[in-house]
């Protein structure tokens, strides 16, 4: 993430798409996480660790909070969503050199110091705040997810909190400076996508979407993983051009040709003709191939 000061600055633009499908918005910097809801069942397999830009990655928690210090030590890992729609925060904290300890008065999330949002001593009952431990286990946890009602806004003091069980004693994992700058914007989506889907046949998956209105839309690119949460990588050699406007959508096909069995997973992306972009996904399919 890019540093500003002691500050980590993340602009999040998210899509007012209210779909089954995850959507992101990605800026030239700092990377921007994948956005959508967040199921809060102490499972973190639907979220996209990776730490490129294409994943739900937003920042690193540093011990006692400080990345100047002499030796600093990443202790903790944070990903971020937001649900634009319900103006739900969702968050994941993973231990990155020791455990997560089950104190729930010092795993939170909160504005500066005082307001808090969620912490561990809130139910785990679907409603926000909401909070769950991960892998929890003789006090000890993996992590924890936790979802939180934030309005659109700007902030810049968003503060999140973990302790963790590193070096043979308690430490602190913060984000840097105990504070982050947050930017939610929710604005209208380029594309409305009304359907994306994958279908298997021998040797190849066709992939198939449709729009029902486009403002501005440049085209889309198709990306490819063998696994939900993996590295996603871009199958069409060039874009795919628009078809659709701002009154009507249109339909588009893509034909993915494979070498080698298995269950694969697509996400589909669509640029403005300002090159910002909005991923959909993921969708999957299994197909065989012959040898």
């Amino acid at each position: 993430m890019l540093k500003t000061g002691m500050k980590i600055f993340a602009l999040i633009v998210c899509t007012t798409v209210y779909s089954n499908f995850t959507s992101s918005a990605f800026a030239a910097s700092p990377p921007i996480p994948t956005f959508d809801t967040a199921t809060v069942d102490g499972d973190p397999s639907e979220w996209n660790l990776a730490e490129d830009g294409s994943g739900d990655f937003f920042a690193n928690m540093w011990r006692a909070g400080d990345s100047q210090k002499p030796n600093p030590s990443i202790d903790a890992k944070l990903y971020l969503r937001y649900d634009c729609k319900n103006e739900i925060l969702y968050a994941l904290v993973l231990g990155e050199t020791g455990p997560v300890l089950e104190l729930p008065d010092d795993n939170f999330i909160k504005l500066g110091n005082t307001t808090k949002l969620v912490d561990g001593n809130d139910d785990n009952n679907g409603t926000p705040p909401d909070f769950a431990w991960i892998g929890l286990s003789n006090g000890e946890a993996e992590g924890w997810e936790a979802s939180a009602s934030l309005a659109e806004g700007i902030y810049d003091n968003l503060n999140v909190h973990a302790q963790v069980y590193a070096d043979d004693e308690a430490q602190t994992a913060a984000v840097d400076g105990r504070a982050i700058d947050l930017e939610v914007l929710c604005e209208p989506n380029a594309v409305e996508l009304t359907s994306f889907t994958a279908t298997a046949f021998e040797e190849e998956i066709l992939l198939e979407w449709e729009t029902a209105t486009e403002i501005d839309n440049a085209g889309f690119n198709l990306y490819r993983a063998k696994r939900k949460g993996g590295l996603y990588t871009r199958i069409n050699n060039e874009l795919i051009e628009a078809r659709g406007d701002s009154v009507s959508g249109a339909n588009y096909s893509y034909l993915d040709i494979l070498d080698r069995s298995g269950r694969y997973f697509y996400k589909l992306e669509d640029i403005d003709t300002n090159g910002n972009s909005t991923m959909h996904g993921p969708v999957k399919a299994r197909v065989r191939v012959s040898d």
